[in-house]
């Protein structure tokens, strides 16, 4: 029987909700009712919390479903372990998984798992160092948004075509109008054609590698920028344009991402080997995007969310790396730190270094973009607790919530809190950061930042807070990280003025300087991708049954309960369909208030004048009159 079945635990799985039933004990010889057993009373309907017992419903239902997607397909394990893991937790980069994306069960235990005589050769399809294999490479943003998706893919391609490999690189193409809310001041384009030309440009200015020179092509699928959650999404389906030489290699940049909403062919019965690289940490993004109603919730938010990527996942990819164990588990995932920093990053910390700044100038800064859960939220909350307010402290971003985090950055200052000044995003290698000697990172809802390896790189100290999306950074450049722990202002203090007082650090050594260069990126991702079968017919993850089982139920819903499928994209994006209009309407009514919150009283706010007569107020009546319309808001309701 194929081992890992069955995890530690079948996670979200909601408990059974009893806000609508009272239970009484009485008395008697056995402690409870004449037979010793509680008796159930059943609660007037009046006295309910509706609208609870509503959500409590729904929340159970979703949570069912999650834990039985979670039972069914093994992929979740210790969510909570995972998201919680200690930094010194040993990790490899060998990841033994089951027929279901799971570890067996004696992995799971930290029980150790054996493989006498020789270990099997990785198979064909997996093996990306065999000459002549051919790369397609889809990603999520594209240049001039400066996010890890948009530049770490494009960088990935290019090394790639530069060691001879075929490789194609497509990406979403947003309509001039959105890009204003991209790009900023970065550029506006009114084709496809002037945006490649300046992709082409950066690539010879930032990465030294001109894109004309090796076997690299653009290409571009539609897409549509949804500003609510600030996310580019595929309005095309990429399966159905591709060309006859893209059936290799596909490496999926954020594939939870791009197969949400997928309605097109599965990617494994088109490509040889599907890889799906994970950069969001999507649980703590959306949990500050500021989501109300069902998903407001974050039980239901997160069972939702981990129950549906899980499945994509699943159903599309062979291997899915994760840059770092931040963030919930995937199915047939790796942890494995594939991302490297430009040449020109290592060029400046080859340099002789600028003189610091004096204590009157910032030695210490902060650059990410401006929306609050990439690291603003945490830095703000820290500064506002003290310990730092003689620290000259200035951060630079662009996003969103600029606005937002600029007044609040005044109002810390104006209350004695923080020096910290607010400014525009720059390029990490702008000069006006040349003589900081510190960057300050707080953020905990990264999988792995890419700035903190561009600063070690450019032999700056680091503070970071002890968290699994730092564990690449701990591990292998301790003699220039100060860690601090999550939310504690004292320590936070602490590290931060125990890296200006170190100032400069010294010069990479020469396997720190290997270890962030690209090339080395690229050995990681082809040691990572391997795959090794050990038992069973089949070659490729993707093709075993659960897998299919996944694609089935994801197209199901996208393709087959289009009503189904409308109402999840409208939740996840943001959108309010015409009955939560109504509803939300209603629930802002005298009488949708009573009756959502279970308070119903005698008179209901209101009456007088829908009756055209006033009711006195110490009128008795009997709950009894009440019923008829309780009985109909309550088939309302569960017709609803």
């Amino acid at each position: 029987a194929p081992s890992g079945l069955v995890g530690r635990r079948a996670p979200l799985a909601s408990p059974l909700c009893l806000r609508g039933r009272r239970v009484s004990v009485r008395r008697g010889a056995a402690g409870g009712g004449e037979g010793g057993e509680p008796e159930s009373k059943e609660t007037p309907f009046w006295e309910r919390d509706i609208g609870g017992m509503l959500f409590a419903s729904l929340s159970g239902f979703l949570g069912f479903l999650s834990g039985l997607a979670g039972g069914v397909f093994a992929f979740v394990g210790n969510l909570s372990e995972s998201l919680a893991s200690p930094v010194d937790r040993p990790e490899s980069i060998w990841s033994v998984k089951g027929s279901l994306g799971a570890p067996p069960l004696d992995s799971q235990s930290d029980s150790p798992v054996y493989s006498l005589g020789p270990f099997p050769v990785c198979t064909d399809a997996s093996n990306l160092r065999l000459p002549g294999r051919r790369y397609t490479i889809l990603t999520t943003a594209a240049l001039p948004w400066r996010v890890g998706p948009a530049v770490n893919a494009l960088v990935r391609a290019l090394h790639l075509a530069k060691s001879g490999c075929q490789v194609v690189l497509r990406l979403p193409w947003v309509e001039p109008e959105a890009q204003e809310k991209l790009f900023g001041g970065s550029g506006r384009f009114e084709d496809k054609a002037s945006q490649e030309q300046y992709i082409r440009q950066w690539c010879v200015e930032r990465v030294g590698i001109n894109s004309e020179d090796v076997p690299l092509e653009i290409r571009w699928y539609d897409a549509t920028y949804v500003e609510a959650v600030r996310s580019i999404f595929p309005l095309s389906d990429v399966s159905e344009d591709l060309s006859e030489d893209e059936n290799d290699v596909l490496i999926l940049e954020e594939p939870e991402h791009l197969n949400w909403f997928h309605q097109g062919r599965r990617w494994p019965d088109l490509f040889r080997h599907v890889i799906g690289v994970v950069h969001t940490n999507y649980r703590v993004y959306l949990a500050g995007m500021g989501y109300d109603g069902l998903l407001g919730n974050p039980a239901v938010r997160d069972s939702l969310l981990l129950t549906f990527t899980s499945i994509v996942c699943n159903a599309y990819c062979d291997v899915n790396i994760r840059l770092s164990s931040a963030g919930g588990q995937l199915p047939n995932d790796v942890i494995q730190n594939v991302h490297g920093v430009r040449e020109e990053f290592l060029r400046i910390g080859a340099q002789e270094l600028p003189a610091e700044a004096d204590d009157s100038q910032p030695r210490a800064y902060f650059v990410g973009k401006a929306v609050f859960p990439k690291g603003w939220t945490e830095l703000l909350s820290l500064l506002g607790k003290g310990g730092c307010a003689d620290v000259p402290l200035h951060a630079f971003g662009s996003g969103a919530d600029f606005e937002a985090i600029v007044e609040r950055a005044a109002e810390l200052r104006d209350a004695g809190a923080t020096k910290l000044e607010v400014f525009p995003e720059v390029d990490h290698i702008d000069a006006r950061l040349r003589t900081c000697s510190t960057l300050v990172n707080p953020s905990t809802s990264e999988i792995l930042c890419t700035v903190t390896a561009e600063a070690l790189a450019m032999r700056k100290r680091v503070v970071l807070p002890r968290h699994p999306s730092n564990r690449f950074f701990v591990d292998n450049f301790a003699d220039r990280i100060h860690v601090f722990e999550p939310g504690d202002a004292p320590s936070f203090a602490q590290a931060v003025r125990a890296a200006l007082e170190e100032g400069w650090a010294p010069p990479l050594t020469a396997p720190q300087r290997e270890l962030l260069s690209w090339e080395a990126a690229i050995e990681r991702l082809f040691d990572a991708v391997e795959v090794h079968v050990l038992s069973g017919q089949y070659s490729r993850p993707s093709q075993v049954q659960s897998a299919r089982l996944a694609y089935e139920a994801h197209a199901g819903i996208q393709r087959d309960t289009p009503s189904l499928s409308k109402l999840l994209k409208d939740a996840t994006l943001k959108s309010r369909s015409p009955w939560e209009e109504t509803l939300a309407q209603w629930r802002d009514t005298e009488i949708g208030k009573t009756l959502m919150t279970g308070q119903v009283s005698w008179p209901p706010p209101g009456w007088e004048s829908a009756l055209g007569y006033p009711v006195l107020k110490d009128e008795q009546v009997e709950r009894k009159e009440l019923l008829p319309l309780a009985k109909e808001v309550e088939t309302t309701d569960r017709e609803r």
